[in-house]
């Protein structure tokens, strides 16, 4: 099995292959990523996230389910290392796009 921070780049280089080229109209529910930025941006987003989870003991083969228990505690330690309220919502919508999760369900 491949590490979870793969699964996560695979997963967001999928999205970005369906959705270029695409005009964001015919994305209505943001199924996809249109931009090599949004692209690079996320990858650098699931890079530190993988990065965190390493620091707190998460294995690197760990469930994505497992992983994305500790999403809420990765943002509130953004908040608290003094993160803009932006670099917070960019890394959750990193994350959610990753691991096909609802932003409204995490308070940022």
């Amino acid at each position: 099995m491949a590490s979870l921070k793969n699964r996560m780049e695979t997963k967001l280089h999928d999205m970005y292959r369906r959705g270029r080229g695409m005009p964001k109209r015919q994305d209505p529910q943001h199924l996809y990523i249109h931009s090599q930025g949004t692209l690079k941006t996320y990858l650098q987003q699931v890079d530190l996230f993988a990065a965190w989870l390493r620091d707190h003991g998460v294995k690197s083969r760990a469930k994505e389910a497992e992983a994305v228990t500790y999403v809420q505690e990765y943002l509130d330690d953004l908040v608290t290392q003094g993160k803009s309220p932006y670099t917070v919502h960019t890394a959750l919508a990193a994350l959610c796009k990753a691991f096909d999760l609802r932003m409204e369900d995490y308070s940022k």
